[in-house]
């Protein structure tokens, strides 16, 4: 089991989403359930925040599903993209029901994300799996 981590820094993207570095070096995304889409101006702005919380490493990145949340083909195609996970060691996603899993599948075929990604439906097991990065 993985010990409860404590928080370094937070930034808030009021209406969008909530990241927070962790003392484990773990980046975290909660999407705000307010956002009803994803655009690629979206993802940038919350690349340039990884950077600053990340001081421009590479560091793991735990990212929390909403309902409703959609995201356009053009940010689906930023994410995977190489300038769009600059920051990015790997992503874990959680995922809670069985569309959203079947929809990010259908992205990881799709997309083909250039960095190691996976989905999981248990916090503690995506947590370890990041930090084996």
């Amino acid at each position: 089991m993985i010990t409860s981590t404590s928080i370094q820094k937070e930034i808030t993207m009021p209406n969008c989403v909530h990241i927070t570095r962790h003392d484990n070096g773990i980046i975290e995304l909660k999407w705000d359930p307010a956002l009803q889409e994803i655009t690629k101006e979206t993802l940038i702005e919350v690349k340039g925040h990884i950077g600053h919380l990340s001081n421009g490493k590479k560091v793991p990145v735990l990212v929390a599903t909403c309902d409703f949340l959609s995201i356009t083909a053009e940010a689906r195609a930023y994410s995977a993209s190489d300038e769009g996970q600059e920051y990015t060691l790997a992503n874990a996603v959680l995922i809670d029901n069985m569309a959203k899993s079947m929809a990010f599948n259908i992205y990881l075929k799709i997309n083909k994300p250039q960095t190691p990604t996976r989905s999981f439906s248990d916090r503690e097991k995506a947590i370890e799996w990041l930090l084996s990065f």
